[in-house]
């Protein structure tokens, strides 16, 4: 018989140590039960983007992807014709068509019928079953990874191509299942945009109707504006582009981006009723004095 060489064998040589680093260090042994041994040509290639944030042998920078550079005969700094911020929301070659399962909207969808339809979802997509017991097979923080959650809170941000727009760790991680309060875990960020990544990027632009586009509530512009700091107000969720926020002493954006220490972001319409209710406290507690 003839035994199929293990992923990190068909991948490009300067993937293959960089793959198998990546893969281990996320837990991922197997994709959907399946051994990773037994992925195709094509799930290799994702899975390298994925880890390694290259393709076709470039590193898929942010700068690069800035810049627009057709890698493939894709232009990274676009996803399905919007700027992207993220490195690893590399679009689907050919696009994946929609998938009309007559789920309902993530509004409204509960956790049971969103996993089945995923399960059915990669089963098609990847061409191989998914034991349902075993989905999904990614651990964070000693537990199962959930899915259901980390997908809502990405998909309500904007979707997958915001990237560091969105505080992976104190808005997304802190709402899921595997959040706990002495969590001790490094890395988690990375490791959120990694899973989602490899398990739910494709399921997103399947279902470009989950995904909430908010205008940017300083200059009232969407996407037309081109630009890609996209931020989320830790307050109401509203969406800012940062370079729009001209108040003194914000700092950087990549200040609010870093995965692992991100600074708390508060629109300038949160921050006045905060200065106003603390305004109104302070001269409570005089009379009362």
């Amino acid at each position: 018989s003839v035994l199929r060489p293990c992923i990190c064998c068909r991948l490009t040589p300067p993937l293959q140590s960089a793959a198998y680093r990546g893969l281990v260090s996320l837990g991922i042994g197997s994709v959907g039960g399946a051994p990773v041994a037994g992925c195709s040509a094509a799930d290799a290639s994702r899975l390298g983007v994925i880890v390694t944030g290259m393709r076709g042998g470039v590193l898929l920078t942010e700068e690069l992807l800035a810049n627009g550079l057709p890698i493939d005969g894709i232009s990274g700094s676009l996803v399905g014709g919007i700027p992207s911020s993220n490195p690893l929301a590399v679009p689907a070659d050919p696009p994946i068509a929609p998938h009309n399962c007559g789920r309902t909207s993530i509004a409204d969808v509960k956790e049971d019928e969103f996993t089945a339809d995923l399960i059915s979802f990669l089963s098609h997509r990847r061409g191989r079953y998914i034991d349902r017991s075993k989905f999904p097979d990614a651990v964070l923080n000693g537990m199962t990874l959930d899915l259901f959650s980390l997908y809502k809170e990405v998909v309500t941000r904007g979707g997958f191509r915001v990237g560091n727009g969105i505080n992976w760790k104190g808005q997304v991680f802190g709402r899921m299942r595997n959040w706990t309060a002495n969590n001790r875990q490094t890395g988690v960020g990375n490791s959120l945009k990694k899973h989602y990544a490899n398990l739910l990027w494709e399921y997103e632009q399947a279902h470009p109707q989950d995904v909430v586009v908010d205008r940017c509530t300083l200059c009232g512009r969407g996407e037309e504006a081109g630009a890609t700091d996209w931020i989320a107000c830790d307050s109401c969720n509203s969406w800012v582009h940062f370079s729009c926020d001209k108040r003194p002493n914000l700092g950087t954006f990549d200040d609010y981006a870093n995965a692992e220490q991100p600074r708390s972001y508060k629109c300038p319409n949160c921050a006045r009723a905060e200065a106003r209710a603390a305004g109104r406290g302070a001269a409570a507690a005089a009379r009362a004095a």
